[in-house]
Order: C-alpha cells, then structure tokens, then sequence
C-alpha cells in the first residue's frame, strides 16, 4: 500500500489525514482466536469472592417512626457565632429548621 501524502483521505472535522487498508484473513482469524476463552470458565485462577454479608445489597430508607415530627429541635432557629481569626469581628448565622408536620 503506497502511504504517501498524495494517496491519503483527510477527515473531514478535524482534518486528521488517514488511509485505508483490507485486513488479511488470516489476521482477522488470530484475533477472533485470540478473543476465545483458553480454559473453561471452572478451572479458572480468575473468580468473584464469595458475597460478604457486611455489604449491603437493600439501599432502601428506613420509614420514619409517626411521632418524628415532635422532636423539640424541629422548628427552632439556632444562633451561631463564630470568631474569625484573631479579630474581633464576629460572623452570626441564623439558621431554621423547619421540616414541616405531617
């Protein structure tokens, strides 16, 4: 196959110059060789562990309990002052949390 500039197609969005060329038979047939399994899947040094029981397989929530909407906290602001670095400038955060009834 003659690879010489003038011989070569370009590619059309990025303008990456490239030739074409058949492939053997032969070769096709080692790589379709290649791709086989060499020993059967039982005599294997490759395998999966066997499952762990500490890992989960339910990702699932937890309902929560009916009364968890009485929790004291729920519906409370919080202030929260924070020194920042050695000034005397104090930064103040107001948060609510407010979850709502069921």
């Amino acid at each position: 196959m003659d690879k010489t500039p003038e011989k070569c197609e370009i590619e059309p969005y990025f303008s990456t110059q490239f030739w074409c060329e058949s492939i053997a038979e032969d070769v096709i047939c080692m790589w379709a060789d290649a791709a086989l399994p060499k020993f059967l899947l039982s005599e294997s040094p490759i395998y999966l562990p066997s499952q762990n029981p500490f890992i989960p397989c339910d990702f699932n929530l937890k309902p929560l309990p009916l009364d968890d909407s009485h929790h004291p906290l729920l519906n409370c602001s919080i202030k929260v002052c924070i020194a920042v670095g050695k000034s005397k400038v104090r930064r103040v955060f107001n948060f609510h949390v407010d979850r709502g009834q069921r």
